[in-house]
């Protein structure tokens, strides 16, 4: 039996799974194994699916085409609710399985009535695909599942990109900032995630063996409308002992000039995720020391960073990197990002000491 396919890349269907397709089942897992991401068709319900996504997507871009000095009421303290930055602005909200929690301050009845069909809509799907995924061997038998604290909350972003640079004719072969690309590529620190829309050309996803980038889906097209992409993240890696791979993806500028995208798609988090993420944008966080070297470790192709002269807050640094880089604040490497603030310490520390000592044999 033929299987169906997307830029030369397996469509794994969602309803064979449900069923419980041990094929299926194994066709999802090889993918996984290989490039820790693969495409997905979704029930799609004689249509119903591309007609409430349609729907979705005309009430996103009404409030997304509202002026900037009005939008701006709705700018969120914390990393939930509605924000923007240079190259896009986003909504983003946490969800159970009781619906989308709370967010200050609220958005428009139309944006909320939205919010809760896709919550309906996107907990019923990942609660399959994470069953499904929790049921594979090599996941079931893992040992080292303490090492990842997951979250039972998800989270949802909606994107909205601006592409109002053009970037090169050919896409880069890494790119390195938002100059060159609309996000960096990464892998995401969560369990998995689930996107459901792309109303234009920019997602690429990496192929490992060839290290080719391969376009994801754009669901305005007629035979891609149900079409999602799940991608791995780190702490999938993590449960595995790396054989999962982690789905590295980027976002680059759209083919044709200047056409706005919007993205819409759930993770499955980490604690940390989480709480990094609640906190208020004038809370006191860690300080990285000024010159600290930087590699983050989750942006394959990366160049390091230096930490600014005086030392920079790791909210503060992170949201630099997504005005650099296009990579959410929830989704950067942070535990690298302490675990090197920690190391920088010791050593200041010892270099303090080692100053003493020396002062007090000349004394």
């Amino acid at each position: 039996m033929a299987h169906s396919s997307l830029n030369d890349r397996t469509v794994v269907d969602f309803t064979k799974l449900l069923l419980g397709d041990l094929e299926e089942v194994k066709r999802l897992q090889n993918e996984f194994e290989s490039n820790g991401w693969c495409f997905m068709r979704l029930p799609d319900g004689n249509g119903q699916l591309t007609k409430k996504l349609h729907e979705t997507q005309m009430n996103l871009e009404t409030f997304f085409s509202q002026e900037r000095s009005e939008k701006s009421k709705y700018c969120s303290s914390n990393g939930f609710g509605y924000s923007r930055v240079d190259h896009k602005e986003s909504i983003r909200v946490l969800m159970d399985q009781y619906g989308f929690q709370k967010y200050d301050p609220p958005l428009t009845d139309n944006v909320d009535r939205t919010l809760r069909y896709l919550t309906i809509l996107l907990d019923n799907l990942t609660s399959v695909i994470r069953s499904i995924i929790s049921k594979m061997p090599i996941m079931a038998q893992s040992f080292t599942k303490t090492a990842v604290s997951m979250s039972h909350l998800r989270m949802l972003d909606i994107a909205h990109y601006f592409n109002e640079r053009t970037g090169a004719a050919e896409p880069p072969e890494v790119g390195v900032n938002t100059d060159e690309v609309n996000c960096v590529p990464h892998f995401d620190p969560g369990l998995f995630s689930l996107s459901i829309l792309s109303t234009c050309d920019g997602l690429q996803l990496k192929d490992r063996a060839s290290h080719q980038w391969i376009d994801g889906p754009v669901n305005v097209e007629h035979n891609q409308h149900s079409i999602g992409v799940v991608w791995l993240g780190e702490a999938a890696s993590i449960l595995t002992e790396n054989h999962f791979k982690a789905g590295i993806h980027r976002v680059v500028y759209p083919r044709t000039p200047h056409q706005s995208r919007i993205a819409i798609w759930l993770e499955v988090c980490t604690e940390s995720q989480i709480e990094l993420s609640l906190k208020q944008e004038n809370e006191e966080d860690s300080l990285i020391p000024g010159g600290t070297i930087i590699q983050m470790d989750n942006q394959p192709g990366s160049l390091p960073v230096r930490a600014r002269f005086g030392g920079e807050r790791v909210r503060r640094f992170l949201r630099r990197m997504e005005r650099e880089r296009g990579l959410s604040l929830s989704k950067s490497a942070t535990t690298k990002v302490l675990r090197l603030r920690h190391k920088r310490k010791r050593q200041l520390e010892e270099e303090q000491k080692k100053s003493t000592n020396n002062t007090e044999e000349v004394v």
